[in-house]
């Protein structure tokens, strides 16, 4: 029976932020105004300062889907778009309908690639091709693994055939396994795109210099138009700063040497920049959940009555407040309540004397003693401390270390080593595939952990795929949230939503439904 995209994923993730004290702002989420003709100023350069160093700039080797598409997402488009909500509109295909063994795309015909060829169902097909190679190795080729084969009915009708049901689908093409490079440019550079992005979005690579800075010119061929009838983006140039340092990146924004931020990460940036006339401050429909990631195969990590004391061990209301000043929540696991899939089951509370409890009758009466890495940065720097001293009371010797981003990932993902791992999980994702899959690529195959529930973790979630049934997605997401938590093979501590904030002289920023901006309408006035 033949569906359209709106059955799909009536899955529009909610963007209303979830915490108290934060719904009257709701509105403030940035859009691109209805400007009058020769209102607009065309020209110049934004300068904006990025906190993490972007991980990548191919799409299929990105580390951080969210992070990178601060930068990545102003050189690529995806197939299907999101409006502000979090509905799925038109962007590369006008059109798509779907079935369970196909979906059927119908294509722009104005559009073209940075490098000056053409978009079309041509290149639809090598560019999908390429990403479900075993060569491609694309990061997130799971989430486009039903489509079988691509037949091109015309220039610009192109149909995916599916090898299964894939309700997370039309979400992948929403996203970066849906973002479009020249077939041109996989041809000549392979496996070296991260220097020679080319794709189809209103700017183009000109510089990038990895821990620095990205530099990035206007694409004069761009398809869309602007409110005075000319070719988007009004922008000439947009310079984006790496700036590690929240307070600094803070105090450039507030002196104008910058003009826009990705988010803040502190509280304290955040009130100072609500606080700041000249600034705008918005609360974005991201949101921040931060996490242990746990490496089940270290000797003392495999019992989980260890991985069990230590969630106990850990007072989120005390963090929330202390880290926050109450706009975030405690952490119950990698969703939030105004997502259609949440569930609200969760099996701890603060309690150090059950900790000890557990670690004595895992064979550790005195106790343990565990390293737990993070990323050298904020908010963990200062999270990680007051863990420390949290756990300590339940006799669990945190040894913390901090490393730099692409280490600690390296550490903790690609080789799944290491012993506890804190970091942060970003969310909303287009679909809870996307969403949840964030978790079980921490679960290594390599013990008796994974054959006790980590496999059956990834079934639930393959399983989540085959229904277009929302009832039926939310009781198997519901499984695999419960199966998570008893195993306690992540440990979530507390949840934050993202602010961002820019000089009010720049107009027409689009925030997207993962936080990250667009800047195809932004300009700067007078």
């Amino acid at each position: 029976m033949k569906r359209v995209l709106l059955v799909l994923l009536a899955v529009a993730l909610l963007v209303s932020p979830i915490f108290a004290g934060g719904q009257s702002e709701a509105t403030q989420k940035a859009a691109p105004a209805s400007f009058a003709e020769g209102s607009v100023v065309r020209g110049g350069t934004l300068v904006a300062g990025k906190t993490t160093a972007w991980s990548n700039l191919d799409p299929t080797k990105t580390n951080a889907r969210a992070d990178d598409r601060y930068v990545i997402g102003q050189i690529y488009e995806p197939l299907i778009g999101l409006d502000e909500s979090g509905n799925f509109i038109p962007q590369l295909a006008t059109s798509w309908e779907m079935d369970d063994s196909k979906v059927v795309l119908t294509l722009r015909d104005d559009v073209l690639f940075h490098d000056g060829t053409k978009f079309n169902a041509e290149a639809v097909k090598k560019v999908l091709d390429w990403y479900l190679s075993a060569e491609a190795k694309h990061v997130y080729r799971s989430e486009i693994a039903e489509i079988s084969s691509i037949t091109v009915i015309d220039e610009y009708t192109v149909q995916l055939n599916l090898s299964a049901p894939s309700a997370a689908l039309v979400g992948a093409l929403a996203n970066v396994a849906g973002y479009m490079i020249s077939p041109a440019a996989i041809e000549k550079y392979g496996s070296d795109l991260s220097t020679h992005a080319v794709g189809t979005g209103p700017f183009i690579l000109k510089e990038s210099v990895p821990g620095d800075h990205i530099t990035l010119v206007r694409n004069d061929k761009y398809y869309e138009m602007g409110v005075d009838g000319k070719a988007l983006p009004y922008l000439d140039e947009v310079v984006v700063q790496i700036i590690k340092e929240d307070s600094v990146k803070t105090t450039n924004l507030m002196s104008g040497d910058i003009m826009l931020v990705d988010y803040n990460n502190s509280v304290n940036s955040t009130l100072a920049l609500k606080a700041n006339d000249a600034i705008k401050t918005v609360i974005t429909p991201a949101t921040d959940i931060y996490a242990f990631m746990i490496n089940v195969a270290d000797k003392q990590l495999q019992d989980v009555r260890v991985r069990q004391a230590i969630s106990y061990a850990i007072d989120r209301e005390e963090v929330v407040m202390a880290m926050t000043e109450g706009l975030g929540e405690p952490a119950t696991f990698v969703s939030t309540s105004n997502q259609w899939f949440f569930s609200d089951y969760t099996p701890y509370s603060y309690d150090p004397e059950k900790a000890k409890a557990l670690l004595k009758e895992a064979g550790y009466p005195n106790g343990i003693t565990i390293g737990l890495r993070y990323i050298s940065r904020e908010p963990d720097n200062t999270v990680a401390q007051l863990l420390q001293a949290q756990v300590k009371k339940a006799g669990i010797n945190l040894k913390i270390e901090a490393m730099e981003r692409l280490s600690w990932v390296e550490m903790h993902h690609t080789n799944q080593g290491g012993e506890l791992g804190f970091a942060k999980l970003n969310i909303p994702r287009v679909d809870p595939y996307q969403q949840y899959y964030q978790l079980v690529g921490y679960i290594t195959k390599n013990c008796a952990e994974y054959e006790r529930y980590g496999k059956d973790l990834v079934k639930l979630l393959e399983d989540s795929k085959k229904t277009y049934d929302l009832g039926e997605r939310k009781a198997i997401l519901a499984q695999f949230q419960k199966m998570d938590l008893d195993n306690a093979a992540h440990i979530y501590v507390y949840a934050n939503s993202r602010y961002t904030s820019w000089d009010k002289k720049v107009q027409g920023v689009i925030i997207e439904t993962d936080g990250s901006w667009n800047l195809k309408s932004t300009w700067i006035s007078k």
